[in-house]
């Protein structure tokens, strides 16, 4: 499942910013990772798919059966899916989509082998942060492996999400707070249930070698 779906791929412009990010990957004669293998086809077509898009082909490939559900509030992300049927055949997966928050949807569920929590962060970041907490503690009372994305401006709300939920996370930064917040995305992370905590461990050298090649900085957080 994820709560904040978007549509279902996103096209690309010569001078987007993706250029400093996976174009820079692409552009890298350093060895490969599966990442970039799986991610090329799509930059050919200049265009770039949504998180669940990526996560469907690497489980298609692995199990027989793979349902995704997928949920956003957006009028232009719901006309996206309208005929999404193409698009799980290709994948192979069975796919739903609701106009329902996502939030919600998260809280109520009752069993899910992955949920995926990508809030926007947008308008209101204060509402997200806040809400993003409270959908994280129902999740680990429901004992449903989840991971959440979130951005990385300062580190005190990215530090209170973890108090909150008591998660660990990875983090990249591709660049150094100053001395006072600014508006500026210093890098970003993703908070990890306790369930897949042993999957995390097992990525650290790929994920370490990504962030070489990004000229950025990653770590592992631990829940003290």
């Amino acid at each position: 499942m994820e709560c904040h779906a978007s549509a279902p791929v996103h096209n690309l412009k010569d001078s987007g910013q993706w250029n400093s990010g996976v174009g820079k990957l692409l552009s890298d004669p350093q060895p490969r990772l599966e990442y970039d293998a799986r991610i090329g086809k799509w930059i050919e077509k200049a265009q770039y798919p949504a998180s669940w898009v990526l996560v469907s082909e690497v489980l298609s490939e692995r199990f027989e059966t793979v349902r995704v559900s997928l949920f956003d509030i957006a009028e232009s992300v719901a006309v996206r899916y309208e005929d999404a049927g193409s698009i799980s055949r290709s994948l192979q997966v069975h796919l739903e989509f609701r106009k329902e928050d996502g939030y919600l949807a998260a809280k109520r569920l009752d069993h899910a082998e992955l949920v995926f929590l990508d809030p926007p962060y947008s308008p209101n970041a204060e509402k997200h942060w806040r809400k993003l907490i409270l959908a994280c503690r129902t999740l680990s009372r429901k004992c449903i492996p989840f991971v959440a994305w979130y951005p990385y401006y300062w580190p005190t709300k990215p530090q209170k999400l973890l108090e909150c939920t008591g998660c660990g996370a990875l983090e990249i930064k591709w660049s150094q707070c100053g001395d006072r917040p600014s508006q500026n995305l210093k890098g970003c992370g993703m908070l990890i249930s306790p369930e897949l905590s042993l999957y995390v461990c097992n990525m650290e050298e790929s994920l370490k070698r990504l962030a070489i090649r990004l000229n950025a900085e990653f770590s592992i957080l631990l829940p003290e």
